[in-house]
């Protein structure tokens, strides 16, 4: 048996942390998220403070290992000699997983950082679905799903349950409705796409180390997410012609109406593929 299974609370655990922007404090704008934008320096301070206060709460619950997966973008916005040094990082494309890459079972909890509503949400700060260009709604066996729920499917498939969600109030209670029981820290509540009512980083940085610390010290609370198989995946675009691309891009891929295509796959990891395909 591996040296990082499942006991209970006082074993070495290793703990997974999947990191986005957009719902860290103090973002409200796509030039702080953008690396193209204006205030995207800005936005990198910020992320980084916020995955050093759950790396620090991890450890201070115990852990004996941390992974982090940079998950925004271009995954290259953590600024690495700010980082925790007792922490991994997953950096770069090149990915089979996208936001969930190194996942694997022999971890015991995951951590989703700076997660945002999907889109189409009144209220979510900068809520999309993968591509806010492209994509206008997902559903995964028949359920609109957000990035959170579509990771935590991904978490799930290894047994890995997501003890913790941090960011935008609506985004947490959004991937609460799919989980059930969840930790959450909201950071800032969504008054508008472009605007929320924040915690300045100083206390977002305390409210999510304390939270870290807390739920992981109960991690055995906390269920993976499971899709039953087969999984099916249907993804409506905000334009025919990118419908007409995500048709050619897998033999198996269906047009269901001039907006949406459809997949259906053995797992989670089969459509997460698929789905990423229709990007390329």
């Amino acid at each position: 048996m591996s040296l990082f299974a499942r006991y209970g609370p006082a074993d070495p655990f290793k703990v997974y942390i999947s990191a986005d922007m957009e719902g860290v404090a103090g973002i409200v704008d796509r030039s702080q998220v953008d690396p193209a934008g204006a205030e995207y320096a800005l936005g990198r301070r910020l992320m980084t403070a916020e995955v050093n206060a759950a790396i620090e709460g991890a450890f201070a619950a115990g852990a004996a290992e941390v992974l982090v997966s940079d998950s925004h973008w271009n995954k290259r916005n953590l600024l690495w000699e700010w980082l925790d040094p007792r922490a991994r990082i997953i950096s770069g494309g090149g990915r089979t997983l996208g936001m969930m890459e190194g996942i694997d079972a022999s971890f015991a909890a995951a951590i989703f950082l700076g997660y945002h509503t999907r889109e189409g949400h009144p209220k979510g700060v900068l809520g999309h679905t993968w591509d806010h260009v492209k994509v206008a709604e997902l559903e995964l066996n028949g359920r609109i799903a957000g990035e959170g729920m579509l990771n935590a499917a991904i978490a799930g498939h290894f047994g890995v349950p997501v003890v913790l969600t941090t960011g935008d109030r609506w985004a947490n209670e959004e991937l609460a409705e799919v989980l059930g029981e969840v930790g959450m820290a909201h950071v800032k509540e969504g008054l508008n796409p472009l605007g929320a009512d924040s915690l300045v980083p100083a206390r977002a940085v305390q409210l999510i180390r304390e939270r870290a610390t807390a739920v992981l010290g109960n991690r055995e609370r906390y269920r993976p997410f499971r899709l039953e198989a087969p999984v099916t995946l249907e993804v409506r675009f905000q334009e025919i012609a990118f419908a007409d691309a995500a048709e050619q891009s897998h033999p198996a891929v269906t047009r269901v109406d001039p907006e949406t295509v459809r997949y259906q796959g053995s797992d989670v990891i089969d459509v997460f593929g698929a789905f990423a395909g229709m990007f390329q």
